[in-house]
């Protein structure tokens, strides 16, 4: 498979990880809708290193590899990037801290950052 035909399916995989947050975050399963966002995020920053032919297999390494490549070289937000940042740390304090509670204000703030996130990534990505 070439690099650009990968970036489409990873690219694919983020606005399903997007949809999948909304219809979550409606249906108030707050926990999972901060996950899936977190994963659209992940895969987002995942296509942009998949762009300079870098591939990782841990979520750190990627976020790591991500901000060295993309946000420090201005590619890519600062926000962005300490946002990519936050959302792991949600998506783990969700997924695996059984008595936290996530709130309907941190999956909201997290759908939006992926929201914003995949407007920057497919700009940068899919210049024409």
């Amino acid at each position: 498979m070439n690099k650009d035909d990968l970036i489409k399916i990873v690219l694919s995989k983020a606005d399903d990880s997007l949809k999948a947050a909304n219809f979550l975050y409606n249906q108030k399963l707050f926990g999972s809708s901060i996950s899936e966002s977190y994963y659209a995020m992940y895969y987002l920053a995942q296509s942009c290193l998949y762009s300079i032919d870098i591939t990782f297999k841990t979520h750190s390494a990627v976020i790591s590899a991500f901000s060295k490549n993309f946000v420090k070289e201005g590619l890519i937000s600062l926000q962005s990037g300490r946002r990519l940042s936050k959302a792991f740390e949600e998506r783990i304090k969700s997924d695996y801290e059984f008595t936290h509670q996530p709130t309907k204000e941190k999956a909201n703030d997290l759908l939006n950052y992926a929201s914003e996130l995949s407007i920057e990534v497919k700009k940068l990505l899919l210049k024409s």
